[in-house]
């Protein structure tokens, strides 16, 4: 069972979108995936449409928070597994933003350029 509601199995997919909190998380985060939330319930599915973004304006900064939102999720879970702390969602939400917007800053200050040589390369050929 799902150490953190105790409503269903624990499986990647409740934890990441299907938990109480996880879908609050996702109703509060800052980054939002409507055309593709019918995928949730098949991770890899969903995770190819996100990855389909990365071709849109901003959609690598949209991946990026995205990637943390997931990361931050995975370890409210694991705070409530192995300390017995509950996650609050705007909390996870919060934090998820302020270490993306934290990333940016540091990657704007040390000269990140914003395309990479690989993504040039890919926009080129086509």
């Amino acid at each position: 069972m799902c150490v953190c509601c105790g409503e269903d199995t624990e499986t990647i997919v409740h934890m990441l979108f299907f938990c109480p909190t996880a879908k609050v998380v996702w109703k509060l985060a800052p980054v939002k995936w409507d055309g593709i939330a019918e995928m949730q319930g098949n991770f890899g599915n969903w995770w190819d449409a996100v990855m389909q973004s990365a071709k849109e304006t901003n959609g690598l900064n949209r991946i990026q928070l995205t990637v943390n939102i997931l990361w931050q999720v995975w370890k409210a879970r694991n705070k409530m597994t192995f300390q017995a702390e509950r996650g609050n969602a705007k909390l996870i939400v919060d934090k998820a933003q302020s270490e993306w917007l934290e990333y940016e800053a540091n990657n704007e200050t040390n000269g990140r350029p914003d395309i990479t040589a690989e993504e040039k390369g890919n926009s080129q050929q086509k």
